[in-house]
């Protein structure tokens, strides 16, 4: 018994390692540490992070099946270079599975307590951008704030098979906010962000009233803003993200 309890206990350590350095190296990549196209110093990266080879081997397998890194042929690990194609067509791919899931949400209802949590989720993203987005803090703060917003609302879709793709898709590099470097983003761009706010009430609005239609409109509406967004940063870096 006290072998399982070991064994168990290692697993969980391994994978908690792996997770940090996925974690880290996709900080790396997202703030531009690690540029598109270089090679991965794994035993740099590893050493900076605190970390062993063989989490870092195992956290770049897992990135490589998220597309956020390629393998030479010759060996080695390197950053995957997007177009702005690529980002917008990925962002793309995103606002459609979310818009599948907004409307199973509205199908399926949702009871008080969580359109409670929604509503305050979205008055924490208000908070967060009042007066503006003027710090990495606040940004990163409010990507989280998105990311729990979005996963509140997959789980009202109630649906195994769509969560699992939409995970999958959320994975990809540089469709949320989490994708975005603070320093690259101007002030235009901020309040671009800020302004979609709005849009999160009106998706739960559509929840909360069983409008599909404006649930769909708002989310639509999002990526478009996002979209620019992210056509914006790309192109000031020179029309490959970086």
């Amino acid at each position: 018994m006290k072998l399982v309890k070991k064994l168990e206990g290692d697993a969980d350590l391994a994978e908690n390692r792996e997770q940090r350095a996925i974690a880290g190296l996709k900080r790396l990549i997202g703030d531009g540490s690690l540029q598109p196209g270089s090679r991965i110093p794994e035993n740099a990266v590893a050493q900076s992070l605190g970390l062993s080879r063989t989490p870092m081997r195992s956290a770049l397998k897992s990135l490589e099946a998220e597309n956020w890194v390629v393998r030479n042929s010759g060996g080695g690990y390197f950053v995957r270079e997007f177009t702005l194609r690529d980002v917008i067509d990925m962002i793309r791919l995103r606002g459609a599975m979310e818009r599948l899931v907004i409307r199973l949400a509205v199908e399926r209802g949702a009871r008080a307590s969580d359109i409670a949590e929604l509503e305050r989720l979205a008055q924490a993203m208000d908070d967060t951008c009042h007066p503006d987005i003027d710090s990495a803090e606040k940004l990163e703060l409010l990507a989280e704030l998105d990311s729990e917003f979005r996963k509140l609302i997959v789980q009202l879709a109630d649906s195994t098979l769509v969560t699992s793709i939409l995970m999958r898709t959320m994975s990809l590099p540089f469709i949320g906010l989490a994708g975005l470097d603070f320093e690259t983003l101007s002030k235009e761009m901020r309040g671009n962000l800020k302004k979609s706010n709005a849009l999160y009430h009106v998706m739960i609005a559509a929840i909360r009233d069983g409008d599909g239609g404006a649930g769909v409109q708002a989310v639509t509406e999002h990526m478009d803003i996002f979209i620019a967004t992210m056509r914006a940063v790309i192109d000031s870096s020179g029309g490959r993200s970086s």
